[in-house]
């Protein structure tokens, strides 16, 4: 039998069990910065709006599935086989949606903030490839009953996605901070700013490579553990932090670089031009 059926009961529902906790953690953080976004931007396209409902129904429906997935876990007998039920199907599904609508975010914010077409082109054609062998996973998960045999017959396409996964991540990092860079060479008046944004770049996009780095160092070293699952379960609620997270630090940006589009809807602020019409009213008060 193929290493990756031998399959040890605790290798598989405590990894998985893991990666459900630990997603549910970052539901609550992306709960709290999109009632942060909300109330930071009411004046956003409805395009952005949209991406945030739709990032968060994604994660509000595939966190209480994924727990479900780990309640229905099965273990055959005699044989050692884990079998997949409709719950965990779903849960990739779902996690493909998400991270593709978290990489195409990025993209997006990358061409705007320095307008790349090639760029935008590359990252967006490399993480639609992604979605599109995600997904395929997913569907083909629903026909098969062993989880081992799902992974061995699709050893080379889940291959290709964890490797198209760190490729995306690293890209927008090393992309951002390359020009970030390029910025802090030319603006000596705003080190401070870019120092700023090369932190925050890092602190989102480095970390998802990271974890993805480690998800494919597990697949390919420990086939008959599935720790691997387990952080790709994890990596799915970081997109959804790391978008909103981006999105919340627009303003902040924007202010400190007026000359880059952050993506930021600028307009008349209704409130200073209110106090200052109640201030000119008094003072014609006082004068009669």
């Amino acid at each position: 039998m193929n290493s990756f059926q031998e399959l040890e009961f605790k290798n598989v529902f405590v990894p998985i069990t893991v990666g459900a906790v630990v997603s549910t953690i970052f539901l609550g953080c992306a709960i709290v910065q999109a009632n942060s976004y909300y109330k930071k931007f009411p004046a956003d396209s409805w395009l952005l709006k949209v991406l945030v409902v739709t990032e968060m129904l994604l994660q509000l429906m595939r966190t209480p599935l994924l727990i479900i997935a780990v309640w229905q876990l099965d273990y055959g007998q005699p044989q050692p086989l884990v079998f997949i039920h409709t719950s965990l199907s779903t849960v990739i599904i779902l996690s493909a949606s998400t991270a593709f609508l978290a990489q195409a975010t990025f993209s997006v914010l990358l061409y705007k903030l320095f307008w790349w077409p090639i760029i935008f082109v590359i990252h967006l054609s490399l993480t639609a490839l992604r979605f599109v062998l995600h997904i395929t996973i997913g569907v083909e998960s629903y026909g098969t009953i062993n989880l081992g045999e799902l992974v061995q017959q699709w050893y080379w396409c889940i291959t290709i996605i964890l490797i198209l996964s760190f490729i995306c991540d690293t890209f927008v990092t090393a992309s951002l901070t390359y020009q970030l860079k390029m910025q802090k060479t030319a603006f000596t008046q705003s080190l401070q700013v870019i120092d700023r944004m090369i932190a925050f770049t890092f602190a989102t996009g480095f970390l998802a490579s990271v974890v993805e780095l480690s998800a494919a160092i597990c697949f390919w070293t420990l086939p008959g553990n599935y720790t691997w699952v387990s952080l790709l379960i994890v990596v799915s609620g970081l997109y959804t932090v790391s978008v909103l997270a981006a999105l919340n630090q627009r303003r902040q940006f924007h202010h400190m670089l007026p000359d880059h589009d952050c993506g930021v809807q600028t307009g008349p602020e209704p409130m200073p031009s209110v106090r200052i019409v109640r201030t000119v009213d008094h003072s014609v008060e006082q004068s009669f």
